[in-house]
């Protein structure tokens, strides 16, 4: 996946898990391109070294101690690119161990293209309805604070 569907989709991660700020939700899109910025400045040993789980989780841990909501942007980042990539999991373990499971396609090329774009429609399908989820919950917290003016769809009916 581009870039771009990678911060996006960090950031939104930050956001589903409770991250309000920001700063904080900046950084977490920052983190989800990560592994792509340091592949493309450095060389490909880097690449494999970016995109692995080894390096990822460790990240992560550290992360959690940081920030909890916005830690799994670069984790995030590696699993997209597993369906998305030809090449991604040969090195999800590297520098441990090399396998190669033939299940990635090319995102750039012939029906990974049609992949990239159901992707995006798919996440802003998602930001979407969550932005209506969340606008639906205000206005029933404006109308009747006290009471349940809005019951959850998912609480049993009293009929």
């Amino acid at each position: 996946m581009d870039m771009l569907f990678h911060a996006t989709s960090a950031a939104f991660l930050g956001r589903i898990l409770g991250e309000r700020r920001p700063g904080w939700l900046c950084l977490a899109a920052v983190i989800g391109v990560i592994p792509d910025l340091v592949s493309n400045v450095v060389c490909i040993t880097s690449y494999q070294l970016a995109h692995s789980l080894a390096l990822q989780l460790p990240i992560v841990l550290i992360l959690l101690l940081l920030n909890w909501r916005i830690a799994f942007g670069g984790l995030l980042h590696v699993v997209l690119d597993i369906p998305t990539h030809q090449y991604a999991t040969t090195h999800l373990f590297y520098p441990f161990a090399k396998w190669d499971l033939p299940i990635g396609i090319a995102w750039y090329e012939g029906l990974g293209f049609l992949t990239w774009g159901l992707l995006w429609i798919t996440l802003a399908a998602l930001i979407l309805l969550y932005g209506m989820d969340q606008k639906a919950r205000k206005l029933c917290k404006i109308k009747a604070p006290e009471e349940r003016a809005c019951p959850s769809p998912y609480s049993p009916r009293a009929d």
